[in-house]
């Protein structure tokens, strides 16, 4: 414990030792604020940046469509397709202009200056990564190789892949637990149920003038049946529509399936509401 400031640190063996601690004690914080901004550099991060975060199929593609039809810069034109990939990019552009949203599923990390983080319940984002994987990719695994695989596996010959990039509870727990990055939670679950009311806190965060009216539109052009349309008729490159029901897929599981998963995601299901 240190008391009284540095008292403690002079109990330590020579004038010179205590002296250096006291000093990197005292430089830290701006030490680890010229690290981050010299990784931001390197990897092109602006600290003007939103990351919109979340676990796979947790409906980052959703929200993407959403707020490119509301993006201060994109049209109001109701015929215009918007090109999601140009306003709300899944990767860093630098022709994109600041402030620039962009989408990741990252798990967290200090140089991401903001964030948006998009909660779903873990049973639900699981089995449609498991799904989609089997449909983009054509692997044959079941879905208990899926659950038990260590993450980021992929054996080729066995044709078994694991969750991507790590599991849904240390996903949401690497967000969770952090203070350093600014972050929004907004649960899957809710944007659902009040779509308008999330849509709101979103732009508000990410700091848009944005009337009701244009978010009431950028909604119904942004819904499932309009995505899948645009997917089907391949003006629009997902692969990734899904039919974004809450809690379905938690009866797909075979008892012996939900077991495993529980066993290591149930505590933050419990501690985020999902479980009893």
């Amino acid at each position: 414990m240190l008391k009284n400031g540095f008292s403690e640190l002079d109990r330590f063996p020579g004038n010179w030792i205590s002296g250096q601690l006291k000093y990197f004690v005292w430089q830290w914080p701006s030490y680890f604020g010229s690290v981050i901004s010299l990784m931001r550099k390197r990897t092109g991060i602006r600290k003007t940046d939103t990351f919109l975060v979340s676990f796979p199929r947790s409906g980052n593609t959703w929200v993407r469509f959403i707020l490119s039809h509301c993006h201060p810069g994109s049209s109001r034109d109701r015929n215009v397709i918007v090109d999601i990939d140009e306003v709300i990019p899944e990767s860093i552009m630098d022709e994109t202009p600041s402030p620039r949203v962009i989408k990741t599923h990252s798990m967290y990390s200090p140089i991401f200056p903001r964030a948006i983080y998009l909660l779903r319940d873990g049973r639900d984002s699981t089995h449609s990564s498991y799904k989609l994987a089997g449909k983009r990719d054509g692997w044959d695994f079941s879905f208990m190789d899926f659950l038990q695989a260590h993450p980021g596996d992929l054996d080729e010959v066995e044709k078994k892949a694991a969750q991507w990039p790590c599991r849904w509870h240390q996903h949401v727990r690497s967000w969770h637990t952090q203070t350093y990055v600014p972050m929004l939670v907004v649960r899957y679950e809710d944007l659902k149920r009040d779509t308008l009311v999330e849509v709101k806190r979103m732009t508000s965060f990410l700091g848009w003038n944005v009337t009701e009216e244009q978010l009431v539109e950028a909604i119904e052009a942004s819904s499932i049946e309009s995505m899948r349309k645009l997917e089907n008729s391949k003006k629009l490159q997902l692969n990734s529509v899904g039919q974004g029901i809450v809690g379905g897929a938690a009866q797909k599981y075979t008892t012996e399936e939900m077991e495993c998963f529980l066993t290591y995601a149930g505590k933050t299901l419990r501690e985020f509401g999902y479980l009893e």
